[in-house]
Formats: C-alpha cells, structure tokens, sequence
C-alpha cells in the first residue's frame, strides 16, 4: 500500500487588517491548513514563536493552534501586531499567512 503526499496549503480568511477599539472582544484570528499527513499548525506574533496556548494575557490559541482569540477582559495594545501562521507537514517545506491587528482608541 501507498500514499500520496500532498504538501500543506495555508488559508487565513479575510480580513487582512483588523482595526479594534481597546478592550473590544469576540475577536479571533482563524488559520485552516491542509495537506497529508496533516500538517502542524503553529502561530508567530512580530516574527517571534508564540507559547502555545497562551500568546499573551488577553489572547489565546484554541482548537489545537487553528484559532486564536481574545478573551473576555478584551484586546490592549499588547496584543497589536502581525500574527503569522505557519503550516508544515515535511512536504515541500513550510507556507504561512499574515493578518495584523491594530488597536485604536476612539
């Protein structure tokens, strides 16, 4: 019996920017990967590795790395910054996407 390799494929929804006031919540970024075997899915904020499944007080990675969000008490200027989420299943190396998150105060 043989398999059939697929690279992975990243896709991280729309939109790019996410504009939010301090302290709005319900927010989370989604990342779907896909290839065979399945790929790993891991998250970098500003280029540097998040710690899995906290990323930073308010904000956390849920269902095995495919979705960050904020949590109840609502995003600050810590959380603003590029997340990048990376795909990789030993198949043709590692793909990523980027969303940004920018905090404003209104």
């Amino acid at each position: 019996m043989s398999f059939i390799s697929v690279p992975a494929s990243v896709f991280v929804p729309p939109p790019e920017v996410y504009r939010l006031s301090l302290g709005q919540r319900n927010v989370s970024f989604v990342c779907f990967g896909q290839g065979y075997p399945i790929p790993r899915i891991t998250w970098k904020k500003d280029g540097i590795p998040t710690v899995y499944p906290i990323v930073s007080q308010n904000l956390s990675a849920i269902n095995s790395s495919k979705r960050l969000e904020v949590k109840a008490d609502g995003v600050t200027y810590e959380e603003a910054g590029t997340y990048t989420c990376e795909v990789y299943n030993g198949v043709d190396g590692m793909t990523a996407a980027s969303a940004t998150l920018e905090v404003i105060c209104e």
